[in-house]
């Protein structure tokens, strides 16, 4: 990463806050999870599942599991500054059907 990047990257960052991984040892409920909050259960070695509000604005709480014995699942990788990248994308079939990738804690709509 160039320069030029990495600076658009931390002034990017410091108006528009990405989403953060803030780590719970059990389940958190719908309180614990601010607006950008990537709330997930585990620990950096071990990542069960992650809960996060969904970013169209409805409200919901989306929880994706990273247990390779369940499907659908997701990878979660974490970057020096807490931000979470999750593979593949998220693609709800309920509620408001938002489809969209979280990469280094920004939302890109598909």
């Amino acid at each position: 990463m160039g320069v030029f990047q990495w600076l658009r990257d931390v002034v990017r960052d410091a108006i528009d806050p990405p989403f953060r991984i803030k780590y719970f040892d059990d389940d958190p409920d719908s309180s614990q999870l601010a607006a950008r909050t990537f709330g997930v259960v585990g620990t950096p070695a071990l990542r069960k599942y992650a809960h996060f509000r969904c970013p169209c604005g409805c409200g919901d709480v989306i929880v994706l599991t990273t247990n390779s014995k369940v499907r659908p699942r997701w990878a979660i990788s974490v970057d020096f500054w807490m931000r979470p990248t999750v593979a593949p994308s998220v693609w709800r079939t309920v509620g408001c059907k938002s489809h969209f990738i979280l990469e280094r804690g920004r939302i890109y709509w598909a």
